[in-house]
């Protein structure tokens, strides 16, 4: 059984100090969409000098299914749905969203694995997200996680993957501005498009 969760963004306040998320901020809670896709890799003898890759879970993508009920289950794309199936207990699993076809990761460890995760060309954030397919398109996010026993049924194995974003989210609050004067020497002044800003604009994320 695969269980999948997403982490939210944290908020800064005012003194520049991490907050808990309000309910206001609920917007940018992450949650997958039927057919959104992921992608994993099984590693075993992981963090040892004898690090090796298994062949049929090496970057293989898994897609989601919601049901009509609100739940929702992974599986394969395409092949053996047995391919995450193992009785090798000394396996770890890597995954990230969104799915990309030729990824590869290094293999020393998890801290060095994100971090090329974050630098591949193909998972840069998009120049324009103003789409909603563009924002989470850019929503990169990473899982570690080893299997463990199902604690409803002891013949069965469960890998939760606990997602984390790995991009930052940039939320800026517009406002009107009113009789704005730069303090006494400041050297600038205030330009009109400042002066002019659209009172009714929503959050830019």
């Amino acid at each position: 059984t695969i269980s999948v969760t997403v982490s939210s963004y944290t908020a800064i306040d005012k003194k520049n100090t991490s907050v808990t998320r309000t309910p206001i901020e609920n917007g940018y809670t992450t949650e997958f969409s039927d057919s959104d896709a992921i992608g994993i890799f099984a590693l075993r003898n992981f963090e040892t000098p004898n690090v090796a890759t298994i062949d049929g879970v090496y970057n293989l993508k898994l897609v989601y299914t919601k049901a009509a009920d609100g739940t929702g289950s992974w599986a394969p794309a395409t092949g053996d749905t047995h391919a995450l199936y193992s009785y090798d207990d000394n396996l770890a699993y890597v995954a990230y969203y969104p799915y990309r076809d030729g990824i590869t990761i290094k293999r020393d460890n998890k801290a060095e694995i994100l971090k090329d995760l974050a630098n591949n060309a193909k998972l840069q954030p998009a120049a324009d997200q103003s789409t909603s397919a563009a924002y989470t398109g850019s929503d990169l996010m990473a899982a570690f996680a080893r299997p463990a026993t199902d604690p409803t049924d002891a013949n069965k194995k469960v890998l939760t993957l606990a997602f984390e974003h790995l991009h930052a989210l940039l939320v800026l609050k517009t406002n009107k501005l009113f009789n704005c004067t730069p303090p006494a020497g400041a050297g600038f002044e205030y330009s009109d498009p400042m002066l002019g800003a659209d009172a009714t604009a929503k959050d830019a994320v």
